[in-house]
């Protein structure tokens, strides 16, 4: 990631924790790449029209903590630690990509200029 990335506000989300699917609360910083990457591409997928998936999509059920507003809250905790991130594959890359170029019209969201994104 080389250039920008689409988030949903310009500031950072201090103290975000992602919640996985056994409760834990864990620092996106601690998330290896890969797993914050999918994480993004599975909310994108779920916020998305169905034509704007990125396949495969597998289905998930979201219990009440994942709020509109925390899940925005995750999109720009996510692509911030992303954009500092020197392990990303190029497959990635495409597809963050692909959601940036999209994402206007599933987020409304406005371009954040990263260095390394």
């Amino acid at each position: 990631m080389n250039d920008l990335i689409e988030t949903t506000f310009y500031t950072p989300v201090p103290e975000f924790r992602w919640r996985d699917r056994f409760g834990n609360m864990i620092p996106v910083s601690e998330l290896d790449t890969k797993h914050l990457f999918f994480t993004i591409r599975m909310i994108w997928n779920h916020s998305a029209p169905e034509r704007m998936r990125i396949e495969p999509y597998r289905q998930y059920t979201f219990g009440a903590h994942y709020t509109p507003e925390y899940m925005g809250q995750a999109v720009r905790a996510i692509a911030i630690e992303l954009s500092h991130r020197t392990d990303t594959e190029p497959y990635f890359i495409r597809c963050l990509r692909f959601m940036e170029e999209r994402s206007n019209s599933v987020f409304g969201t406005r371009r954040l200029e990263h260095q390394n994104v």
